[in-house]
């Protein structure tokens, strides 16, 4: 249903972040990106800036809190800027929506 689907995101700037929906549970390559991860109803549940997407994943100190939020979904912007422009866009979008897990 969500592997590779077009999704966005807007930040609380206005600017909107394309991407792609997959599920969570899909193998990720390394690339660099700022993620949101979504629980079923597509309410967010947190916001993560990385260049290695796979490796982040893989043992993510708040995978816990994900699968408490019932976390299914993780939307994918790629960008090729550097780790502080990486960060911007993170902050854009934290700071438009509640993120419980980022608490």
């Amino acid at each position: 249903m969500a592997d590779g689907t077009p999704f966005s995101v807007d930040g609380i700037s206005g600017t909107n972040y394309p991407g792609k929906l997959h599920n969570l549970s899909a193998s990720f390559r390394d690339v660099e990106c700022v993620y949101v991860v979504l629980d079923g109803g597509r309410r967010t549940v947190y916001v993560g800036e990385t260049e290695e997407l796979g490796a982040r994943l893989a043992n993510h100190h708040k995978r816990d809190c994900w699968t408490r939020k019932n976390a299914k979904y993780l939307f994918v912007h790629r960008t090729n800027t550097t780790e502080a422009g990486r960060q911007q866009i993170e902050a854009d979008i934290l700071a438009k929506y509640h993120f419980p897990c980022n608490d």
